[in-house]
């Protein structure tokens, strides 16, 4: 069956959605450790310490959890539906980070165009992870 048509248990979403933040919080946490071995990352770049990444991440994925849980509740085909929201969400939380690469001087934080370049690789993985983890969890 395609992960698209995919039937969900309404039972199960609370579990699969806390589970996924968890999921996802891990797997962030440890692409942070990961880059910060190959790359040097700015120390001074305040998205890039530990606490911001852990802190938007949980931000995100509750946003995100509530979505799915109206989704599963108020749609006929919620995993589908889900999915294309989430994509939708995540195209535009880049937005920020081209901006921050196309003049890294107007943006608040400061930083440099390779530092928001970097920040498009923890918005890949959390995506990749939230939604393997909460629609594989949350299937009847």
């Amino acid at each position: 069956m395609s992960i698209f048509n995919q039937f969900i248990d309404r039972s199960k979403v609370l579990k699969a959605s806390f589970f996924a933040i968890l999921v996802t919080v891990a797997v962030n946490l440890i692409t942070r450790a990961v880059l910060g071995f190959f790359l040097p990352l700015d120390p001074a770049f305040l998205p890039f310490s530990y606490s911001s990444i852990a802190m938007f991440t949980i931000i995100y994925c509750l946003i995100g959890s509530v979505i799915f849980f109206l989704v599963v509740r108020f749609t006929r085909n919620p995993a589908r539906n889900f999915i294309i929201i989430a994509i939708i969400g995540f195209l535009l939380s880049l937005v920020q980070n081209f901006l921050g690469m196309a003049n890294p001087a107007s943006m608040p934080m400061g930083g440099t165009s390779s530092d928001y370049a970097v920040l498009i690789i923890f918005h890949v993985t959390a995506v990749i992870a939230y939604l393997y983890t909460l629609l594989r969890f949350s299937k009847a």
